[in-house]
């Protein structure tokens, strides 16, 4: 860098330095509260009737129409009564208007004042095209609010919202909720939320609250912190949804919580919800429940489970869900309870078109440390349950610690048969492991089955198939067991296998060197030596560890 460019660095940065704050953002059509009274001071004064005078200003003057909140900590210390509820600012029926602050500089503080149940920003009634943007509103000073504050509330479980956006938001210290989005039982009276670039810290409930008749919603780029109930809670018990994203948002979720989950997503209307995307997000101390929706995509999140003592698993997809996609994510779980990582389908649940595919699913728990019990509880990694079309291939399950008896991934318990089942190219591996799949748990193997090309280390069983009946014959191919005392076990009445090239007979090998002390292989197997003068074929006459190799030169 030259001197020049320095002094003119330096130059620049002194005159933002020395620039004195502007009194408030002045863009077209913008309503400035402290031109009404609101003082940004932190003064004992109360704001509110100020800010309330403004947005009344805005909204009379027609057109779109911004209210400005200059940098500052704006008090609020009244309300006003709408619907039996008690409301700091009312938008009700307000249509194109902003509200617009200056960043972390704009403040709205709810004083500690006698009401505990508050809305702070109330839409309902019909508007459309609200906007709010660049301020924080702060409840921490009202110790005594209760579960039904909310900060920000978009409708009202009756009229219609439709269009409005948070956009770099923070709402902190609620109560209750950060953010309640309620539309009606009997009809869809909310449509198009956003909330972007938010954050949400200390609120008692959850940050983020989606109750009935809401469409298209979408949650991203936030940031959720020590929220004390469910950060996102998404329930539709009557009504059916139809478009949820949440993406690209860091969640670290309180150890301390008594709320396992991270992220509910529970659509149990009486006919699934549709098209919901959970992408890209990092889940730190918590979990993600699905329940009741079709065309799901579970794609690229970092879920780490928090220590709670709970049999919940860091994933839960079930109950009327079906086309899910759970691809390349990274699942942990470190509590010591006996709960599997990635549970798909409870027991009754029957689901379709399913597939799990190219992720890392992690039981990191130890026994015997940071006071997990020794051995640990023996449950799966992975549970699937009764499934039509299963696709699960790609995936990396891992033990740091295993139960002796515990089987890593089990797929279709009990009561219901499923069919049309691929387990291709999935790795797994732990210490002390049963077996490393078990298949059919004694109700009916899956018709049209193909097992191939998966790898299996330190179980004693590689594949387990529990059946009593099938349609078809399974194919159980290319697949390797290393160090599985019995690789394949076909328990009770199991019917016809097709078993063939895997790792429980005679190997192919090929490589440098001689494989004698360096490859264990069963007897029988071939290793061709690419650097011999001259043929350089080997044959394992003796043993199956790693010698009794013999060149046939």
């Amino acid at each position: 860098m030259t001197i020049d460019l320095r002094i003119a660095l330096a130059a620049a940065a002194a005159l933002v330095v020395a620039r004195p704050a502007e009194a408030a953002p002045r863009v077209a059509g913008c309503i400035n509260p402290q031109d009404l009274g609101a003082d940004p001071a932190d003064s004992a004064s109360d704001d509110a009737a100020a800010i309330r005078s403004a947005i009344a200003a805005a909204r009379a003057a027609g057109g779109a129409r911004v209210v400005c909140l200059p940098g500052g900590v704006y008090n609020l210390l009244t309300t006003v009564t709408v619907s039996g509820s008690q409301v700091a600012f009312d938008l009700s029926g307000a249509t194109d208007l902003s509200i617009a602050g200056e960043g972390v500089a704009t403040i709205l503080k709810l004083g500690n004042i006698a009401q505990t149940s508050v809305q702070v920003f109330y839409v309902a009634a019909g508007a459309a095209r609200v906007r709010f943007s660049d301020l924080s509103v702060d409840a921490t000073a009202q110790p005594g609010a209760t579960a039904a504050t909310s900060l920000f509330r978009i409708g009202d479980g009756a009229t219609a919202v439709s269009d409005v956006a948070l956009d770099a938001i923070q709402a902190i210290g609620s109560g209750g909720s950060g953010v309640v989005i309620e539309g009606s039982t009997s009809a869809t009276t909310i449509t198009q939320v956003a909330i972007r670039n938010a954050r949400f810290a200390g609120n008692k409930s959850a940050a983020i609250k989606v109750l009935e008749g809401v469409d298209r919603v979408a949650v991203t780029t936030s940031y959720f912190s020590n929220n004390t109930g469910i950060e996102i809670d998404v329930t539709q018990g009557a009504r059916t949804m139809n478009g949820l994203a949440i993406t690209n948002n860091m969640i670290i979720h309180p150890a301390a919580s008594a709320q396992p989950l991270a992220i509910r997503v529970d659509g149990l209307a009486p006919t699934a919800s549709q098209n919901l995307v959970i992408a890209d997000n990092v889940v730190l101390g918590g979990r993600l429940l699905v329940r009741g929706f079709a065309q799901v995509a579970v794609a690229g999140n970092t879920i780490i489970g928090g220590t709670q003592a709970t049999d919940d698993p860091e994933l839960l997809v079930g109950n009327r869900t079906s086309s899910i996609s759970v691809t390349t994510n990274a699942i942990r779980r470190t509590s010591c309870t006996s709960g599997h990582v990635v549970q798909i389908g409870l027991i009754v649940d029957g689901l379709r078109a399913i597939t799990l595919v190219d992720n890392a699913i992690v039981q990191a728990a130890i026994a015997g440390q940071n006071g997990c019990p020794s051995p640990l509880p023996a449950l799966p990694a992975v549970q699937l349950g009764p499934t039509n079309q299963l696709i699960m291939t790609g995936n990396h399950v891992g033990f740091a610690s295993a139960a002796p008896a515990v089987n890593a991934v089990v797929i279709g318990p009990a009561v219901v048969e499923f069919s049309h089942l691929t387990v291709a190219n999935n790795t797994v591996e732990g210490p002390s492991l049963a077996a490393a799949f078990e298949m059919g748990t004694g109700n009916g193997l899956p018709p049209q089955m193909i097992f191939t090309d998966n790898i299996s280390r330190g179980a004693t069983t590689g594949v387990q198939v529990d059946s009593t009946n099938s349609g078809f014959i399974p194919m159980i191919a290319n697949n390797r067991f290393d160090g599985a005392t019995t690789a394949i076990a076909l328990a009770g009445g199991s019917p016809a296998v097709a078993i063939r090239g895997n790792g429980v007979g005679p190997l192919h090998f090929t490589g440098a060197g001689s494989p004698e002390a360096r490859i264990s292989a069963p007897i029988g197997s071939l290793y061709f030596q690419t650097d011999a003068t001259s043929h350089g074929l080997w044959v394992k006459e003796s043993g199956t560890s790693n010698t009794g190799w013999h060149s046939k030169n």
